[in-house]
């Protein structure tokens, strides 16, 4: 899964894009927002990820931890309360 995430967001590229589209615009303010967002929650997974590979390899030490209150913790910023529950069970 490592290899399907996308690469991270290059913040010089992104701010000199959104300059030639009008960084003032009120929706390419709103983009340069939610490309931060994007990349903190690209980060997180990576992160994630990664030590969970160390851990299954016996490099790291595997806990509930890991599993549980890192991935909750980072989608937790992300997503609304309300929709963190579906069919009755927490995501």
């Amino acid at each position: 899964m490592l290899e399907k995430l996308p690469s991270d967001y290059l913040g010089h590229e992104v701010k000199d894009k959104l300059r030639k589209m009008g960084h003032l615009q009120p929706l390419n303010i709103f983009l340069k927002q939610e490309i931060d967002r994007i990349q903190r929650v690209i980060t997180a997974v990576r992160n994630t990820l990664i030590d969970l590979r160390l851990a299954i390899d016996g490099l790291l030490y595997f806990s509930l931890v890991l599993l549980t209150l890192k991935p909750l913790r980072t989608f937790t910023k992300c997503i609304e309360h309300s929709k963190m529950y579906t069919s009755n069970v927490l995501i």
